[in-house]
């Protein structure tokens, strides 16, 4: 019964060698449960990251379509007003020949 501890008796370890083992077997669980754990905080991270990503393509794409939309505006607004002026020039034309 030397070396063992009273929690190693509590558990029902018969000697030192046992009572080593199955410290170094509870060792073991926890540290593959902190890696598991770490793994999904990793999986997280990048699946937010990803998502990130993929929220600012969106964001980006979105912008370029309201400037093309905007440009495309201006320049029906430009023809417009061009095509007003010719008509106006052409109006001016005719009654200065009339």
């Amino acid at each position: 019964r030397l070396g063992l501890s009273a929690e190693d008796a509590a558990n029902g370890a018969a000697d030192a060698g046992e009572a080593l083992r199955a410290r170094i077997l509870q060792q073991a669980e926890h540290q593959q449960a902190a890696a598991a754990e770490e793994s999904h905080e990793a999986v997280a991270k990048a699946a937010a990251a990803e998502a990130a990503d993929e929220a600012a393509k969106r964001k980006a794409a979105t912008e370029a379509e309201a400037k093309e939309k905007a440009a495309e505006s201006e320049e029906k607004v430009a023809a417009e007003q061009r095509a007003k002026q010719a008509e106006q020039a052409k109006q001016a034309e005719e009654a200065k020949q009339a």
